[in-house]
């Protein structure tokens, strides 16, 4: 079970150490040695998501531990490598289904730090 996943071992550690990066899908490939399509193929049939969306997942993970520790939303934003508030705030939304704002006050109102996303 392990062993289809260990393919794309070096493809998500590079996620880990460079994801406020703009990342190629390409070059992901690239590391994986597989073409891009036979790469986006057995990513998404492993991972059940695309690279992309499997990436904007990282990220607003990532997000999520971050945002209980500041009160910058634009600084998460950066330090995840959206780029801007406004589209961060978009994607996130996207997959947490509230802004991140509103992430904030949710745990405030429910007197956490931390919290666990999935």
């Amino acid at each position: 079970m392990i062993a289809p996943f260990h393919e794309f071992r070096a493809c998500i550690e590079y996620l880990q150490e460079h994801l406020k990066d703009d990342i190629s899908i390409s070059d992901l490939a690239d590391l994986s040695c597989m073409s891009l399509s036979t790469f986006e193929r057995k990513f998404k049939q492993h991972f059940s998501r695309t690279p992309k969306q499997y990436i904007l997942h990282m990220k607003v993970h990532e997000a999520c531990r971050l945002l209980p520790a500041t009160q910058s939303i634009a600084r998460v934003a950066v330090e995840t490598g959206f780029g801007g508030q406004s589209y961060f705030t978009k994607q996130f939304r996207s997959v947490v289904g509230i802004t991140p704002k509103q992430y904030q006050r949710s745990l405030i109102a429910a007197g956490r730090r931390e919290t666990r996303f999935s």
